[in-house]
């Protein structure tokens, strides 16, 4: 006892003696700061604020160790308390009976039985244990190589789908550069006819002036020829013709003027002149009646040739003076039919001219008409292909994210799948677990109920030693419970009864002076080895409840551990209660004294305080199994949605595809009617050509 007192007041053996802490001494004195250079300055005061810093946390840590101590002297002087009233109570115990050493020896003797009992079962269940882990470890590599084939299986379908979407991706651009290169051709076509429409209509321009001035010719050679006829058929025809004298006088005298007009080129104020003749002639043809005859026309033929002789000399002098011929009468007479023929080749040419220019309109026409149609088609070419473009980009963003968003659906599924088998193995361990508790309770609950028949049929049988019937009774109860602190609490009391039953048989015993000495002697040799059997039952408990952690830290390698754990301290307490309830229902008969009161008021507190212990952790396993329930629903719910996630991406997908599909026959389907229209109008232009 001094050596436990000594250990109470003495300083802990782990507690570490305290350091004084470190004093910062700088003088400012010895320091020589340079005021030229203030960043030494200014580390100067850093490292003063670092310091001060560093010391007003050890000074925090040391207030911190400080409290601590403080903490551990009071719990050191209520453990001291408390020895103290257990040194008391053990003192109190020496009136024990022999009986109470032989059911505590018969009990070392259970412990040790069950000590074996236990150390094999947990022998036993390391090596299920361990079989279980080896279990499980196979478990996750099969589940990883089966999630690595997985893994496997989608990237080659992944790279197989983006393979496919390569090769179409690069069709269509094969086809868009075939489209391109025909839209180039037929640019060029079209800038090819553009050229060739406008040669034609500068030609057409051309030929229009031409013809126009060939028309102008024309009609004054007709009007001449006509006036020229007219004067032959009045003057061969006539009697009295017109004043050849007059009209030779007339020409003499403006011989001048009708040669400037020729030769400038304006024949039309002769053909007006030749006019005005012509009329004065026919009135006074109306006015005399004209009476042909072969005498008359022969005598006029002279006069008519030589009007005509002088009239042609001023239409050509040039010619006469090049050629001048032997004959003038020759000489009138071809110039009279160039004209003719010139007349007759100008006629020729303007209806050629018309028929080239009918024609020129024409191709014109279906030229304009085939530029503006080809100019349509390639308007709506490029709009197809811009539209054609947008829809193949939309298509890949939306192909992109819909594989990105797979991507992540996937491995949430993934990792809701590994959870959800995780929990259902944590579940099934549990279920094990606690069916384990269950048969570990309902055998420990068949334990107490031999032991308290046991205990029972001894209270029935008197002892010979010994003649305290109740203490036997009351010390047999109190040996059934597990727990030291209901051991303790009944010494205590047991004490107190003990104190109390020799008070009442005082007068008894005044006559038997000798039987008394004689169980004092044996009441301190009792209480001797009452201390060594507490003693070796506090190493065997102790090494009960290190054998109980072990097994609890290797049931606990799993979350589920815990609730067990929780299960077993809720159902141990609730037999301590159901024992010490017992305890006191068999004691509360035997009692007679003042102190029953007390007895009942502690062990009704215990037992309220057992059942809110027993009531604060059922609420929080309840919780907890609805929290786990409810985890296991929601994430079915989750796979369940991730489930119709990933089926609705695969049914867009294909509904992707399938609009790939059509839009790509959709695209040849065009570029072959755009190929059979430029082969149909390539042929029909090379028809009209030939």
């Amino acid at each position: 006892q001094l050596s436990q007192m000594g250990a109470i007041w003495s300083r802990p053996a782990d507690l570490p003696a305290l350091t004084a802490p470190d004093l910062v001494e700088e003088s400012f004195e010895n320091t020589v700061i340079d005021d030229k250079d203030p960043d030494e300055f200014d580390r100067y005061l850093t490292s003063i604020r670092e310091r001060r810093h560093d010391a007003l946390s050890s000074i925090k840590a040391e207030m911190n160790r400080l409290r601590e101590c403080k903490e551990e002297l009071e719990m050191v002087r209520k453990e001291k308390d408390g020895l103290e009233q257990q040194v008391k109570a053990l003192k109190q115990v020496a009136n024990i009976s022999n009986d109470m050493l032989k059911i505590r020896e018969a009990q070392v003797t259970d412990l040790k039985k069950r000590l074996q009992e236990m150390e094999s079962h947990a022998d036993e269940c390391l090596a299920d244990l361990r079989v279980e882990y080896q279990k499980q470890i196979d478990n996750i590599r099969n589940l990883r190589q089966l999630y690595e084939e997985r893994a496997e299986a989608a990237a080659m379908g992944h790279e197989r789908e983006i393979n496919k979407e390569r090769a179409k991706n690069s069709l269509l651009e094969a086809k868009l550069a075939e489209e391109l290169n025909s839209k180039q051709g037929m640019n060029d076509f079209i800038a090819k006819l553009e050229t060739d429409v406008q040669g034609k209509q500068i030609e057409y321009e051309q030929m229009k002036a031409k013809y126009m001035t060939t028309s102008a010719d024309r009609m004054s050679l007709a009007s001449q020829m006509s006036l020229v006829n007219n004067l032959f058929s009045t003057l061969l025809s006539g009697d009295e013709g017109p004043d050849f004298d007059r009209f030779a006088r007339m020409l003499e005298e403006n011989r001048e003027l009708i040669s400037d007009l020729t030769f400038n080129g304006d024949i039309n104020e002769t053909a007006s002149v030749l006019m005005d003749i012509a009329g004065d002639t026919l009135e006074r043809s109306e006015e005399v009646e004209c009476t042909s005859n072969r005498e008359k026309i022969a005598s006029n033929l002279p006069k008519v040739w030589r009007i005509l002789v002088e009239l042609l000399g001023h239409y050509d002098n040039k010619t006469e003076i090049e050629d001048k011929p032997d004959d003038p009468n020759e000489s009138r007479v071809a110039s009279v039919s160039r004209t003719f023929l010139k007349l007759k080749d100008l006629i020729l040419e303007k209806n050629s001219l018309v028929k080239d220019i009918g024609r020129l309109k024409t191709l014109n026409d279906h030229l304009e008409s085939r530029l503006g149609h080809q100019q349509q088609r390639l308007s709506t070419v490029s709009a197809e292909l811009c539209k054609a473009w947008n829809a193949v980009a939309k298509l890949n963003a939306q192909h992109r994210k819909l594989h990105t968003h797979e991507k992540i659906l996937r491995y949430e599924l993934q990792h809701k799948r590994t959870v959800l088998t995780e929990l259902k193995q944590e579940l099934e361990y549990c279920r094990e677990k606690w069916d384990q508790a269950r048969l570990k309770n309902t055998q420990s609950q068949e334990d107490w109920l031999s032991l308290r028949e046991e205990f029972a049929r001894r209270k029935c049988s008197t002892s010979v030693e010994s003649g305290f019937e109740d203490d036997e009774s009351r010390v047999a109860i109190a040996d059934s419970g597990d727990c030291s602190d209901d051991d303790e609490s009944w010494l205590k009391t047991l004490s107190l009864d003990t104190s109390e039953t020799e008070a009442i048989d005082e007068p008894q015993s005044e006559t038997e002076a000798t039987g008394i000495k004689r169980l004092e002697k044996q009441s301190r040799s009792l209480l001797n080895q009452m201390v060594r059997t507490s003693r070796t039952s506090d190493s065997i408990s102790e090494r009960l409840e290190e054998l109980q952690r072990q097994y609890g830290r290797s049931g606990r390698r799993t979350t589920s551990e815990n609730d067990d754990s929780s299960e077993v301290l809720v159902e141990i307490p609730a037999e301590a209660s159901t024992s010490t309830s017992s305890t006191s229902i068999i004691l509360q008969p035997n009692e007679n004294n003042m102190l029953q009161t007390d007895e009942i008021v502690v062990r009704t507190e215990k037992e309220e305080r057992l059942q809110q212990d027993t009531a604060v952790l059922r609420p929080d396993e309840e919780e907890r199994l609805q929290r786990r329930a409810a985890r296991l629903k929601r994430l079915e719910e989750q796979c369940l949605g991730l489930f119709r996630q990933v089926s609705e991406t695969n049914a867009r997908s294909d509904m992707i595809s399938d609009r790939l599909d059509e839009v790509h026959a959709r695209q040849v389907a065009r570029s072959n009617d755009r190929q059979a229209t430029t082969n149909n109008t390539v042929q029909s232009d090379e028809t009209p050509e030939n």
